[in-house]
């Protein structure tokens, strides 16, 4: 019994000849390891990968762990198989724990430590370092401020000095802000503006590159943040500058031409002219007074005439019969289309003056000629005329009676035009705008053309006298009212006899009339001069077969002002699709 185990315990087999006995030593258990190199391990594929080919020639496998731990397990692959394996068995969990620790001895560990107050800055600058984890890592702890860097020789040491530049480097940054001062430059509004058309942030932060200028334009001052030497400097150069500067005065200006200069568009254009001098111009009001500052005396004299010279103020007198446009919404659009013209750029102001009766054009010099001439064109157009309209008694007394609200819709329609029609004395008296003047004449003499009339002779004796009575006018009053016509009535002329023989009478005399009377009563008369004029019924043309008014007397009646018979020849051939050939 003793025997047999101890065989067993030597792994040789009781009665076989195969001795010793082979048998699979059990899975080794690697402890004593650094922790931050097992970490490392963990987290690092390529050290992995090193460490398992170099165990599997050592007939091992290592048993990774789902989570970290502090020790490693390995399992034998030896076999029955492998060649020499019983010596191999034997010493094979010394080899290997061995070869193992000498793998973990190739890895540095390196612990920094850093002080508290500068912690959290190194933590932010180390995130910007560029390394390879599976080569070298860092581990940060930040309840005892270490950090530690594991991984091989050359890519450990070479993160380390990295790390350690990044602390020295904070350490300073701590250092000098512990030495940095700010302090605030207030200047006037002119010292503020040369000094930053100086480029002094961009001189001066070249010049100290740790100072900080900050340019505040709201309240006109200049922030210096930095050490104090450089502080020092930065400010005593202001000072200097400001010394240096020089001013002048472009005279008294009127509120508004100030107003006027007060415009972005204007104060940028002047700028612009004022940088063709220098670059470092200025200027501000000061009461009534324009002044201008340079570091130049020469140069701010140049600009001080040139602002005078550039903007220029011209009034324009409004007569009297145009007055009343000054308050009107009419020319204040009229001067805004004016002012919006794109000859002016923006650059023209014009102002109405009711109580002054006058408007002020603010502009620059060489705009003056041409906007004054709009302006004028303007009070021209709005000017009040008049005119007035004579025609025929009969015609006017059947506008006058059918037609008056017409002549009011011409007057509504006109208003913005200031037209006004009154009548008298068988003529329609206008007033308006020229425009408004010209309207109203074409409306009437429209409906001057539109009125048809003819005359007739009653050769029944006493019937004139009839009509003039009472119950005639009433009657005549009537017809006119039901069918909307002025009915006229002429003195009453002894009938003429007629002669057994023709009699004709013949005066030389330019506009008199030859006249011939028939045996029947029928009268003839010539007379030499425009027969468009005459108080005649009917006008008899020997026109063409188509009715068309080309030339002769036709077209002299339709360039008279008869188109509506052309237009009405036209239109009874159209749509009665016939001819006159027979006339």
């Amino acid at each position: 019994m003793t025997v047999q185990i101890y065989h067993e315990c030597l792994g040789q087999p009781i009665t076989s000849g195969e001795w010793p006995r082979f048998k699979t030593p059990k899975p080794l258990i690697v402890k004593d390891i650094d922790v931050y190199k097992m970490k490392f391990a963990h987290q690092s594929p390529e050290f992995k990968d090193c460490l398992g080919k170099q165990i599997e020639i050592g007939y091992g496998k290592i048993q990774w762990p789902e989570k970290f731990a502090s020790e490693m397990i390995v399992e034998c692959t030896l076999t029955k198989d492998v060649k020499d394996c019983r010596n191999l068995m034997k010493t094979w969990e010394k080899d290997m724990e061995g070869g193992i620790k000498k793998m973990f001895e190739e890895l540095q560990v390196k612990k920094i430590g850093v002080l508290q107050e500068p912690w959290k800055k190194v933590l932010e600058k180390i995130e910007q370092v560029k390394a390879d984890p599976t080569k070298a890592a860092m581990m940060i702890e930040n309840s005892c401020y270490t950090i530690t860097i594991v991984g091989f020789k050359t890519n450990a040491e070479s993160l380390m000095d990295s790390i350690q530049q990044i602390i020295t480097a904070v350490k300073d940054e701590i250092q000098k802000q512990k030495m940095q001062v700010k302090e605030k430059a207030k200047l006037k509004h002119f010292q503020f503006r040369l000094i930053i058309a100086d480029n002094f942030k961009e001189t001066t932060e070249k010049k100290y590159p740790g100072l900080k200028v900050t340019i505040n334009s709201e309240n006109s001052s200049v922030t210096l943040e930095g050490q104090v030497d450089e502080v020092s400097l930065a400010k005593l150069y202001i000072l200097e500058r400001c010394k240096e500067i020089c001013v002048a005065s472009a005279g008294k200006f009127s509120q508004i031409r100030k107003d006027y200069l007060s415009k972005k568009v204007v104060k940028t254009k002047i700028l612009s002219m004022l940088k063709d001098i220098d670059n470092r111009i200025c200027f501000e009001f000061k009461g009534d007074e324009v002044l201008l500052y340079a570091f130049s005396d020469d140069k701010v004299v140049d600009a001080a005439h040139l602002l005078k010279d550039t903007i220029v103020e011209s009034p324009v007198d409004v007569p009297p019969d145009s007055a009343y446009l000054l308050n009107s919404d009419k020319l204040e659009q009229k001067l805004k289309a004016i002012e919006s013209m794109e000859e002016f750029k923006g650059l023209l102001q014009v102002i109405a003056f009711p109580f002054q009766t006058k408007i002020i054009i603010v502009t620059f010099h060489n705009l003056v000629g041409l906007s004054r001439e709009f302006v004028e064109d303007v009070l021209q157009e709005c000017k009040i005329l008049s005119n007035e309209k004579e025609v025929n008694s009969s015609i006017f007394k059947y506008l006058e009676l059918h037609h008056s609200k017409k002549i009011q819709e011409i007057c509504t329609e006109l208003k913005e035009e200031q037209c006004q029609i009154t009548t008298g004395n068988n003529k329609f008296f206008i007033k308006g705008t020229q425009r408004g003047l010209h309207q109203a004449m074409r409306e009437i003499e429209g409906l001057v053309t539109k009125v048809l009339w003819k005359k007739h002779t009653l050769l029944k004796p006493g019937i004139t006298k009839h009509l003039k009575t009472e119950l005639g006018a009433k009657y005549i009053a009537k017809v006119q009212r039901n069918h909307r016509c002025y009915i006229q009535i002429g003195p009453e002329t002894p009938a003429k006899i007629s002669s057994s023989r023709p009699v004709a009478t013949e005066c030389l005399t330019k506009g008199k009339i030859a006249e011939y009377t028939t045996k029947s009563g029928i009268s003839i008369k010539v007379q030499e001069g425009d027969l468009t004029t005459l108080p005649v019924d009917v006008i008899v043309n020997g026109a063409n077969t188509d009715l068309k008014h080309q030339g002769g007397l036709a077209g002299v009646l339709v360039k008279k002002g008869w188109l509506f018979l052309h237009v009405h020849c036209f239109l009874n051939i159209t749509y009665s699709n016939r001819n006159f050939n027979e006339t």
